[in-house]
Order: C-alpha cells, then sequence, then structure tokens
C-alpha cells in the first residue's frame, strides 16, 4: 500500500449479559463504586478532563502530524456529538470520587453501544480503569438478554485484556492506516 503506514488495529467487542464475568480478584472495589447520568456539571467536567489529555493511545495522539490539542478537540467534540444524538454519558465514582465516565447508547432491543469510556487524569495508571469496565457490564446485567458491541484501539492493550477479562468477545478487526499528502 504505497505511501500508507499502519496506525492501529480496531478491536470490535461484542459482551452479552449471559457471558459477562466479574472478576473476584477486584471484588474489594466494587462495593465502593457507583455510577450515574451525568448533568451539565459532570459533562464539563468530562470535557475538561479530555481537554487535559486523558486519551493518549489515540492514532491522532500517536501520530507526529497532528497536535496533542487537536486529538483532544477531535475527542470532545465527539463527545458533544454523541451526546447530542442521544447517547447516555454516566460518570463512575470510587468512594466519592468521579473516577471517569463511559457512553452508552441503546441502539435496538437488547443492544447498546459502548461508544467512548475513559479514566480520569488523576486516576491514570492506578488501575481504577476496571471500574469503568465493571460499572459498563453492571448495566448490561440489570437488562436480561442485553448485548454491548464496542471498539478499542490496539494502541490501548490493558483496555482490551479488561474486555477480555470481563467476558466481551471479539466481532471483528480493522486495521487502520495513514497517509498525509504534503
Amino acid at each position: 500500500m504505497k505511501n500508507f503506514r499502519y496506525i492501529e488495529t480496531q478491536f470490535t467487542f461484542m459482551t452479552s449479559a449471559k457471558n459477562v464475568r466479574v472478576p473476584e480478584k477486584y471484588s474489594v472495589l466494587y462495593e465502593r463504586t457507583s455510577w450515574q447520568p451525568m448533568n451539565e456539571k459532570d459533562l464539563e467536567r468530562l470535557y475538561d478532563e479530555i481537554r487535559g489529555g486523558i486519551f493518549h493511545t489515540d492514532r491522532i495522539y500517536l501520530d507526529p502530524y497532528f497536535t496533542h490539542e487537536l486529538a483532544a478537540r477531535r475527542y470532545v467534540f465527539w463527545a458533544q456529538d454523541l451526546v447530542s444524538q442521544g447517547h447516555i454519558p454516566y460518570k463512575v465514582t470510587f468512594e466519592g470520587e468521579d473516577v471517569g465516565f463511559f457512553i452508552y447508547k441503546p441502539i435496538e432491543k437488547n443492544l447498546y453501544r459502548g461508544a467512548l469510556s475513559g479514566v480520569y487524569r488523576e486516576f491514570l495508571d492506578t488501575g481504577l480503569g476496571v471500574l469503568i469496565s465493571y460499572a459498563g457490564s453492571m448495566m448490561l446485567l440489570k437488562e436480561k438478554n442485553a448485548n454491548s458491541i464496542g471498539s478499542c484501539s490496539s494502541n490501548n492493550l490493558p483496555i482490551i485484556r479488561i474486555h477480555l477479562e470481563f467476558g466481551a468477545s471479539i466481532k471483528s478487526l480493522d486495521y487502520i492506516f495513514i497517509k498525509h499528502t504534503n
């Protein structure tokens, strides 16, 4: 592929409520975790966290052609678009502190799209990212026969492992290439 460069593989995951596994090794964290839909103040915090650089494995962030600020703006606009389209943003709280978020949307009966999720700056590299998957899995378990579909970059191996640990299966792989023309 002339002048194209491989940048990542996009994993698409399917999670079914009947296959959700909640790893016992994190159980000490679960009882101190909650989640609820965001209000306007929560959304502003989310956008500030994104502007602050919580997504550092993203293909745009890693591409030297773009600035990190531009990569963050892309995510802010994406999150704003998702909310305006009816996706539901949730904040995830651990011991009373907001540690991250996830955005879900029901797309048909018993099928949800996990569109975007992340851990806030203060909690990056603390291991609490697992609570985002836990909260999303618990949302599925509340709904009988529910399924979730979402994707993740191969640049983010810890999240891929967490998805698999919580019972997700890989539905497809898409290889992403880039080409800059200037």
